[in-house]
């Protein structure tokens, strides 16, 4: 029975697991002046994710916006959302959208949760770079008092983090 505790301990412990965007030199001409245009609600590919989790979670997306904008302050990076945003327009335009969202598991079993996205920066309507990053989580510590909403959330949350040290990248 000990045993089997650890297990489960081990189990849910686990926070959002991937590798962080690597940190690059950038040439003087993809740098980015003034704040970077982000959608304030981050839209689901085709087939990206079940409508159970668009129907139990329907500001996942919302959140991913907000926590982008929220570690660009963090970092150094302004981003102003809109309801939608323009790749050719003047100036520096994130697009994003989630290309996978898995929600397996639960409080009872473990969760397993992962949110893949793919972002593209624009400046000036040229594209200067695209990344493609995915965050999993079995929910943390407590993880057997979360609901899979909230686990799905801590996915978000890094990869807002993830995608504004990205973009740190391109800032003047």
């Amino acid at each position: 029975m000990n045993k089997l505790v650890l297990v489960m301990i081990a189990i849910t412990s686990f926070g959002c697991a991937s590798k962080s965007p690597v940190v690059k030199d950038v040439p003087a001409e993809k740098k980015i002046s003034g704040p970077i245009a982000l959608q304030n609600a981050i839209p689901f590919g085709s087939g990206a994710a079940d409508e159970k989790i668009k129907t139990e979670c329907p500001d996942i997306n919302s959140k991913l916006s907000d926590f982008t904008k929220q570690h660009g302050t963090e970092v150094g990076v302004e981003f102003a959302q809109s309801q939608k945003v323009d790749k050719n327009a003047k100036g520096g335009v994130l697009v994003m959208e989630i290309t996978n969202m898995h929600s397996s598991g639960n409080a009872f079993i473990g969760h397993n949760k992962s949110t893949t996205i793919k972002a593209q920066l624009y400046k000036d309507g040229t594209l200067v770079d695209t990344t493609e990053l995915t965050r999993s989580s079995g929910g943390g510590m407590g993880a057997g008092f979360k609901g899979s909403c909230s686990v799905l959330g801590r996915t978000v949350k890094t990869l807002g983090e993830d995608v504004a040290k990205w973009a740190k990248n391109y800032k003047m």
